[in-house]
């Protein structure tokens, strides 16, 4: 009898020999498509016996342990090593995309593709011209400590890669002889070269695929690729488009596409020109100040949100004045900036009503586009940062608090309070009682306090913060997780440290210290006997 098969509601009639062919058709025809390679995020797996392989999120199998070290990759891709300077790149099949041939490796995971930073080092002895005699010789004691001919030429090649299309979207072949960004005894024997990206490697990227490598703006597709759409870009703007130069201080905007936003010319000034009560003309001094054809001013990264050209004198709630020349006086001004989803700038100054300059004490005020001071607003000392949204911190000075952008202010109930943000509402701080805790703002309480512990200040991953447990006399001795929106213990205090990508340290009761990662949200151990860990409070 000939075998029929029915598969998505088509009958049809099969010779028997074709059935298993058939059969491994309709299990990928009649199935749920499955998930692709390139969307999957590569997880470091440690194996039984020390090295790493790779697994998906939830613990499946991507690639068996076989390397010494692994770190976290995406889009089909992730950097092994051999050696603490012999990385390579592997796919999500365990075929190496990249020998291991790059004493240094970086993985970017960019919305569209991932990109890879590589180093390569090696000797220019040939050039003979930078080699070095007596290069520890000091001629005020004739003291020589040194080699007396150093023939080592560190140099090296950085390249940044795209491994889903195989193109080098930069390459740089320099000389490797500092660290730090300082000269160095390269000669030493103990000497070991720098394996950061370097500063003046500049690589940003953005969720809606935007990449800017060194000067040159990319666009990204879906499918991986990246085109080279403007160069000279110095950096991307608050309104989303990107500051390009286009003559020594001359500057347009450009959007994602690389073409002009409009026929607008910016030129880069120092300092920003007001006029005040008088009719006197003061400069507020300022970098990264923007003029206009129209000669109106603009503080980056706002380059959509002009100055005003003249600035009052400013009134306190008891009546007294400060005039606005005071500010023009040397060092006045610490700060001035747009203030991110408002209609204000923030001027803090080192000035206080009398016009007196006292170093260390600053009072912070605002102004908008026409000139006019906030009103009802009282200049507060204790400025500390102002975060992306446009929340400024206050922790120099009592009462410690949150300033939104619509200048209301939000005291926290601290005796110290920490410098950043866990979430819109919650900050980390010490109450009145030395317990370590965080506070939110929007329910007016804490979600979490504990005595003998240190809290990170910052998000470790979104809702996610590290907490240390200490030691009788201070000391922080194992690391943890805490849920900052409930409070709720997420990983116990067990492991030496944690990292922003998952990594961990480990020091078991016996046998040496290990890493590994974890899931940052649920504290899964991704490695073969992981412990099942109780979330017990410090």
């Amino acid at each position: 009898m000939t075998p029929t098969v029915v598969c998505a509601g088509r009958r049809r009639l099969w010779p028997a020999a074709l059935l298993s062919l058939l059969l491994a058709l309709v299990v990928i025809g009649c199935s749920a498509p499955s998930e692709s390679v390139a969307d999957i995020r590569m997880v470091p797996w440690r194996g039984a016996g020390g090295q790493f392989g790779f697994s998906t999120r939830d613990g499946r199998t991507l690639v068996e342990p076989r390397f010494a070290q692994a770190r976290p990759g995406g889009h089909g891709y992730a950097p092994v090593a051999t050696g603490p300077d012999r990385w390579g790149l592997v796919d999500a099949h365990g075929h190496m995309a990249l020998d291991f041939d790059y004493t240094a490796m970086e993985f970017i995971d960019t919305p569209h593709a991932a990109l890879v930073v590589t180093k390569t080092e090696y000797n220019a002895w040939w050039r003979v011209w930078e080699w070095r005699f007596w290069p520890e010789f000091n001629i005020l004691s004739t003291s020589h400590n040194g080699p007396t001919l150093v023939t080592r030429v560190p140099r090296a090649i950085w390249r940044v890669y795209n491994p889903t299309t195989g193109q080098t979207l930069y390459e740089s072949n320099r000389a490797d002889d500092k660290k730090g960004g300082a000269p160095s005894r390269y000669w030493r024997d103990d000497w070991k070269p720098e394996r950061y990206r370097p500063a003046d490697l500049w690589i940003g990227h953005w969720p809606d695929g935007a990449v800017v490598i060194d000067d040159t703006l990319y666009a990204s597709d879906e499918a991986g690729r990246f085109v080279a759409v403007a160069e000279d870009i110095r950096d991307r703007l608050a309104d989303g488009s990107f500051l390009q130069r286009i003559e020594d201080k001359r500057h347009r905007r450009v959007g994602r596409d690389g073409r002009p936003v409009d026929k607008q010319i910016f030129t880069e000034r120092f300092g920003v020109p007001v006029k005040t009560d008088d009719g006197d003309t003061i400069i507020l001094a300022r970098s990264e100040v923007f003029e206009d054809e129209a000669g109106r001013f603009y503080l980056f990264p706002d380059l959509s949100r002009a100055l005003p050209a003249a600035l009052p004198d400013f009134r306190f709630n008891d009546g007294t004045y400060l005039a606005t020349t005071v500010f023009a006086q040397p060092g006045a001004v610490a700060a001035l900036t747009p203030v991110p989803n408002s209609r204000w700038f923030a001027l803090t100054s080192r000035v206080t009503r009398t016009g007196r300059i006292e170093p260390g004490t600053t009072l912070t005020f605002f102004f908008d586009s026409d000139g006019q001071w906030a009103p009802d607003w009282e200049p507060r000392p204790g400025f500390y940062c102002m975060l992306a949204d446009g929340r400024m911190l206050f922790r120099h000075a009592e009462p410690y608090g949150v300033l939104s952008p619509d200048l209301t202010f939000e005291s926290l109930p601290m005796t110290d309070m920490g410098s950043g943000a866990l979430g819109p509402h919650r900050y980390a701080g010490t109450d009145s009682k030395g317990r370590k805790g965080i506070y939110d703002t929007e329910h007016h309480r804490w979600v979490f306090r504990a005595a003998n512990i240190a809290l990170d200040s910052t998000a470790l991953a979104p809702d996610r913060v590290a907490y240390r447990a200490e030691n009788d006399e201070g000391k922080a001795v194992s690391e943890g997780l805490l849920d900052s929106q409930t409070g709720d213990i997420v990983v116990a205090p067990v492991y030496g440290y944690i990292e922003d990508d998952g990594r961990v340290l480990f020091e078991p009761d016996t046998g040496e210290p290990i890493h590994f990662y974890i899931d940052l949200q649920t504290g899964r151990e991704y490695r073969d006997g992981a412990a099942r860990r109780p979330s017990t409070q410090p």
